[in-house]
This record gives structure tokens, sequence and C-alpha cells, in this order.
């Protein structure tokens, strides 16, 4: 298995307008567990209790489930979900999150899941603890970009989700999220290609 040292420009990018979310891909990797544990310790740097997270397991899941409620699965178009008012007077009810350029809100919101609780790709891409330093069109289209690598329309994959309310065992790089944000992680395996990536978020404000 190769660490791909060099991910498309878009993964940067996200990193410098403040994303929350780490990424490890690599090339000739094997489907199972022994290959997506190695990858997740690569990418956490080697501070993982591998034995621990071996315990607490994965579970397989849809790309639907991994985007998660703030993203329409079938247009992969982010959303803001929730009711807003915004500083013009208009109400907007989960409008998508690119024509929200130049946009005020004047209040409203949507509840956070518990921390642990599993998917929801999209809201922690899109919305860590510290608003990124992008436009909402930006965002959208950074998204695009991460996804068609993390999950190339038409091609085979499997999703399988590690996050759990025990990732602070596995991991003190899990702790901060756990406070109320949330942690993830998950890894993607592209059986065409032996293409394997590890991602994870935790942050806290």
């Amino acid at each position: 298995m190769r660490r791909i040292e060099k991910l498309p420009p878009a993964f940067s990018r996200y990193r410098k307008v403040g994303g929350a979310f780490t990424f490890a891909a690599f090339d000739g990797a094997r489907e199972g567990d022994v290959d997506a544990i190695e990858a997740i310790r690569v990418l956490l740097d080697g501070n993982l209790n591998s034995g621990t997270l071996r315990a607490i397991g994965a579970c397989q899941i849809t790309e639907a489930e991994f985007l998660g409620e703030h993203c329409a699965a079938e247009s992969r178009k982010m959303v803001k979900r929730g009711t807003w008012e915004t500083a013009d007077g208009r109400r907007l009810v989960d409008p998508p999150l690119a024509t929200l350029d130049g946009v005020a809100i004047r209040s409203g919101g949507y509840g956070f899941p518990d921390p642990g609780a599993g998917g929801q790709f999209a809201r922690a891409f899109a919305s860590p603890p510290y608003s990124l330093d992008a436009r909402p069109s930006e965002i959208q289209s950074l998204f695009d970009d991460i996804l068609d690598f993390l999950l190339p329309p038409g091609a085979p994959h499997r999703i399988l989700d590690w996050t759990s309310p025990r990732l602070g065992e596995v991991s003190p790089w899990f702790n901060a999220g756990m406070e109320w944000w949330g942690a993830f992680l998950f890894t993607i395996h592209q059986p065409g290609r032996g293409r394997l990536i590890a991602l994870a978020a935790s942050t806290t404000d």
C-alpha cells in the first residue's frame, strides 16, 4: 500500500480556508479492516490504539448516509438545513448553499447531532466551529472536487464509518470534537483501482 503524497489542489485549498477534515489516500490497498486501520494509523501519525478501534469496529454505509442530511444525494449539492431569516427580511428554508453568496443571515438555526453519531460528512465539511473563509459557492466547488476524488461518480466503492461515541478511546486526537462539535472517521475503498482513502475530523471552538 503506497501513500499518494500529492492530492488534488482542492484539498490544500480546503485546509487553507479552515476545513476540519484531514485526508490520507493510498494506492495498492486491499479491501478489509487490515489496510483500513493501517490507513487510519498513518492519517493520525501513529497516534492510534488499533486494538480498541478494531474492537469498536465500523459499519458499512451508503453514499447517501455518508453525505448526510445537509447534502442532496442525487445532485451532490449541499443545503443549509434549517429556517433562516435574512437581513433583507426574507425567510429561507433549506436553501442550496451555493445560492447564498452575498446573503446576510440575521437569525435561524438547525440542531446538531450528538458527537460520534456517524455520517454527516457534508455538514462537518462545510460547518466547522469557526466558519470557512470562503464564499458559499466556493465551498460547494471545493466539495465537488473533493467528493469526485473520494467517490468518483459511477465507480464502485465501499464506505466504512468508524465514527463512535468511543473515539476518544481510540486516539486523543478525537477528544476535542467529542466535546460538542463532533468527531468523524471514515475509510473509502475503491476496488476498481485499489485506492483507499482515510479521512477524519475533530475540532472545537
